[in-house]
């Protein structure tokens, strides 16, 4: 408490004080509301200026996680201050740099490109849309064995699969180990899930379930960096045509 009162004795300056000065309340209004802006100027003046471009030129370009524009930019990183820029475009390998304006770091230069490589998971891999994390119906044709299919599917699936973790024949029930692939900013997990649906007619449902987590070698253990991909990798694509083509 004493403390606050001398700093308020300090600062509340006698009347004839202003005068001598030539002040009065509104100068020095004007003049502390002045201060924030003279510091913003000052920050603003010594920002570091960056013409950031990238290829392919449809690629979005991102600032501290904030989408700027496609192709190109012009970003500032002001004094005593970092900025992360990133570039991105599915299809192709995100990049990520980070600039400080700061003392003790490499001044930020004056252009910057982004030269985004293609991304080895789509090359390795097909659109899913219409197969992956679907139950896809698999019809046989009127009087087939249900044994006898249930054999022909199982050996369409090991051909693709090494390891059968569940094979249950009596509820139809069948589901794959996970086959783990790993790219260079991505790591792919599949397996195919074998249901009975009907027995007159027989017919089963199938599905790829296709996942994926960012970044190299992740644990096929690690469940929750996994989110499904509408991707398939071509190595499993040809699984379901297969399956449809013996069974009619």
């Amino acid at each position: 408490m004493y403390f606050l009162q001398h700093f308020i004795k300090i600062i509340q300056f006698r009347s004839d004080t202003f005068k001598f000065l030539n002040f009065n309340g509104t100068t020095m209004k004007k003049l502390f509301l002045s201060i924030p802006v003279f510091f913003l100027m000052s920050e603003i003046v010594n920002a570091q200026k960056i013409r950031v471009t990238v290829s392919p030129s449809d690629a979005s370009i991102y600032m501290n996680g904030e989408r700027l524009s496609s192709g190109s930019a012009d970003i500032q990183v002001r004094r005593n201050d970092c900025v992360t820029l990133e570039a991105f475009k599915p299809g192709f390998l995100h990049q990520e740099v980070k600039f400080c304006n700061k003392k003790g770091y490499a001044k930020p230069p004056k252009t910057y490109y982004f030269n985004l490589a293609l991304d080895d998971s789509y090359s390795a891999s097909v659109e899913g849309n219409d197969i992956a994390n679907l139950d896809i119906l698999i019809r046989t044709e009127e009087g087939r064995d249900e044994l006898e299919t249930w054999r022909e599917i199982n050996q369409i699936i090991t051909s693709y699969f090494d390891i059968i973790e569940v094979a249950d024949r009596e509820s139809g029930y069948l589901r794959t180990s996970w086959h783990v692939k790993s790219f260079a900013q991505r790591t792919v997990r599949t397996r195919v899930i074998l249901k009975l649906a009907t027995t007159k007619p027989v017919s089963y449902k199938l599905k790829i379930l296709c996942e994926n987590a960012y970044g190299k070698g992740v644990s096929v253990k690690s469940d929750e960096r996994f989110t499904p991909w509408d991707r398939v990798l071509k190595t499993h694509a040809g699984i379901i045509e297969e399956v449809q083509t013996r069974l009619k």
